[in-house]
């Protein structure tokens, strides 16, 4: 056994009997991450793009919670329940014809479609979601491609820096998001730019995301030659660096956050020939939930 002194400074004008302190103590790693995700069970809110950011990290730890061996269960009812209502938000933000849009504007915008798309399919593992809505969805995705320019048309538009992303950046991640769906025919010139392009960039994130679409397409071949490029950009504490941004148009710790997230999504599909690789980047990842958050 050991002790140990805290020390701290109360305000002289803090009123006698009035102030309380409540001490939390995480002996390790995974008991300050299972506070974090207990802090996502929250009520949605706001446009698309503020209710996505509620309810997708949701939807993970909702996931992660059913998987305990002792599951809260009444956690696990709360996070069903703002699901749901976050379900019911999101869908009223489509565009007619097909598309999302942070207010359900014309026109719909690609990236943010992008990421719905995600969103929705994850969702499905959960919460039964509207298979209609979801054929609209990539078949308008699919409209959006130019075979001329190999590339995707895109709406300009951005809030919040959300879409603001280089559109090398933003071709990526829609061609993942349509491949991690299913998609495989009609993104043959898509594809091949965006592995062209990876096999030459520096951007850790384009080439996490160019990786990820190999093994969506069965490419396991090159997918496996764009992790080993993926890999120089791997640090000694398993985190990715060297990317330009995100397609939220990160910067600093959250950009190596977000990239070290699609990172470990590309290198988690050969485990068996990464599997140092993978380890020290979810440690990595779990190290960054400190203090429950």
């Amino acid at each position: 056994d050991s002790t140990k002194n805290i020390s701290f400074s109360v305000p002289s004008e803090i009123e006698s009997d009035s102030l309380s302190i409540k001490l939390k103590l995480f002996p390790s790693p995974l008991s300050s991450l299972n506070e974090a995700l207990a802090q996502l069970i929250r009520q949605p809110y706001g446009c698309f793009e503020q209710t996505s950011s509620t309810v997708y990290p949701m939807i993970m730890a909702r996931q992660y919670l059913s998987l305990q061996s002792n599951p809260n269960n009444e956690l696990i009812q709360k996070a069903d329940k703002f699901i749901d209502e976050g379900y019911k938000k999101l869908i009223g933000f489509e565009v007619t014809g097909g598309g999302y849009e942070w207010f359900g504007e014309q026109p719909a915008h690609e990236a943010l479609t992008s990421y719905g798309l995600l969103e929705f399919l994850d969702m499905k593992n959960i919460y039964p979601v509207d298979e209609k809505m979801l054929e609209r969805t990539k078949l308008w995705l699919l409209s959006r491609k130019s075979d001329p320019t190999k590339d995707f048309k895109l709406d300009l538009k951005n809030l919040d820096q959300f879409g603001g992303a280089p559109k090398p950046t933003t071709n990526a991640y829609i061609i993942w998001s349509l491949t991690y769906s299913g998609i495989r025919e009609g993104l043959d010139k898509q594809i091949e730019q965006l592995i062209s392009d990876a096999m030459t960039t520096t951007d850790s994130y384009i080439l996490a995301l160019a990786a990820s679409t190999c093994y969506n397409i069965g490419r396991n071949d090159t997918g496996r030659i764009l992790v080993k490029r993926l890999l120089k950009y791997q640090q000694e504490d398993g985190s990715f660096t060297n990317a330009v941004t995100s397609i939220t148009s990160s910067r600093s710790s959250s950009l190596i956050i977000e990239t070290t997230s699609i990172a470990i999504i590309a290198l988690l599909n050969e485990y068996e020939k990464f599997t140092a690789e993978c380890f020290t980047t979810v440690q990595w990842i779990a190290s960054q939930s400190k203090l429950g958050r």
